[in-house]
């Protein structure tokens, strides 16, 4: 043999598959050399030329669907997966073999990330391109969010993956994760929920040929897994900060109270007379989550951010800004005097120890104080005339360590 050349084309292809709502959808494949077609969506503007799909550690800025092959299990912790398990999801034929799971991933990833770009000119959830990762098949009814890293997890027990708001409520997570980084539980927890619901729920009116909110997270999810914007007493959640639920269940009721600002945004775009509109509202609110809080923040801080984003977006003393302050106003979440952050000076000097002492059932009064002298032992400081206890010296234990049985606090 003189020559031989390879005529199997290693590239962007196209196909089609079914979703789970029975239609039929174009899906952006990589055809291999092994004559398979992999499900890696390679025609973001992310995507790193320098890539060598299918090698999953060497994918950069791909959009990649990959099966857990139900295997795995969820426990109170979140999802256990098992890595050695996972396979992608392939076909010889680029118009068949597709799981309905695997096809409503890879859309509706690409779904939201191109919202998140042409609507914020945000590349991705880290901003930088980060790669993207359905996992389908996963024996769960759930649905999880990414910390580090792009990979979203679906359950496959319910069409999770093809709820676009649900998908875009995952991916809002991430964003998050890269931008103020809300600390997942109590109120920082709830305003991590609840503007994840939020642009879930912006992302599919994004795409929706109306522009139009329909006002539930989870619409295609069944009636006890959505979240109502517009009355969220349907599932028992606060619409009010005067009826927030102080618990220590769901992280601090971070899925119950995220509610509450969830309605505020409702009052914002179209509750309130004079509401501002549905795409005001988004801004202002990913504008103020997004760079003006922090890990730690309450729900008072999220009314000054997002009057704050109101006033940059629209001008102080706007329309907005007033209707932002009214729309936080009407869920009763109101201003309060600022937290100050800085930090307190130190003190120098020698630390000062007071403490009980017990001998002989009674108790007894002492001080070790270096700036007078005291010895390591420390000084008894009496108890009503009583003389020192015998047992002082006795019970006072090795250097750097305090009286046995005693409680001592810093002065």
């Amino acid at each position: 043999m003189l020559h031989e050349s390879s005529r199997i084309c290693t590239a962007h292809a196209t196909g089609t598959g079914q979703d789970s709502l029975g239609q039929t959808r174009n899906l952006n494949l990589w055809r291999h050399t092994d004559g398979n077609y992999y499900m890696i969506d390679t025609t973001k503007g992310m995507y790193d030329p320098t890539s060598s799909p299918p090698n999953f550690n060497l994918l950069r800025g791909a959009i990649v669907v990959r099966d857990a092959n139900n295997a795995g299990f969820e426990n109170q912790f979140g999802p256990n997966i098992l890595e050695e398990q996972i396979t992608f999801s392939t076909s010889s034929n680029p118009n068949s073999g597709w799981t309905k799971h695997a096809v409503d991933g890879a859309l509706n990833m690409g779904r939201v990330y191109d919202f998140y770009l042409q609507r914020f000119n945000r590349n991705s959830l880290d901003n930088k391109g980060l790669g993207l990762e359905a996992l389908v098949n996963f024996p769960a009814a759930n649905a999880w969010k990414p910390f580090e890293g792009g990979r979203m997890i679906f359950g496959n027990r319910g069409d999770f993956p093809a709820a676009l708001d649900v998908v875009g409520h995952e991916m809002t997570h991430g964003v998050i994760f890269y931008t103020s980084n809300l600390k997942y539980e109590n109120q920082s927890g709830a305003l991590n929920e609840s503007i994840s619901d939020i642009l879930g729920e912006a992302c599919e009116a994004f795409h929706d040929p109306q522009k139009k909110s329909d006002w539930n997270l989870g619409t295609l999810l069944p009636a006890n897994a959505r979240r109502s914007f517009i009355d969220p007493a349907l599932q028992g959640n606060p619409s009010k900060f005067g009826k927030f639920v102080v618990t220590t269940s769901d992280a601090g009721g971070v899925h119950i109270n995220s509610s509450i600002t969830n309605h505020c945004f409702y009052q914002l775009a179209e509750g309130l007379p004079g509401a501002i509109g549905f795409d005001k509202a988004v801004n202002i609110f990913f504008n103020g989550f997004t760079t003006k809080l922090v890990a730690l923040s309450k729900f008072e801080h999220a009314r000054r951010a997002c009057i704050q984003a109101a006033e940059e977006l629209y001008g102080a003393g706007s329309a907005e800004a007033t209707k932002t302050a009214e729309a936080f106003d009407f869920v009763e979440i109101f201003d309060s005097t600022p937290i100050n952050t800085s930090k307190i000076p130190e003190i120098a000097g020698n630390d000062n120890v007071g403490f009980l002492f017990e001998s002989n059932g009674q108790t007894f009064f002492g001080r070790r104080d270096e700036s007078l002298g005291d010895p390591l032992s420390g000084v008894f400081l009496g108890n009503n005339g009583e003389p020192t206890p015998a047992t002082w010296q006795a019970d006072v234990c090795e250097r750097g360590r305090k009286p046995r049985g005693l409680c001592h606090a810093r002065l």
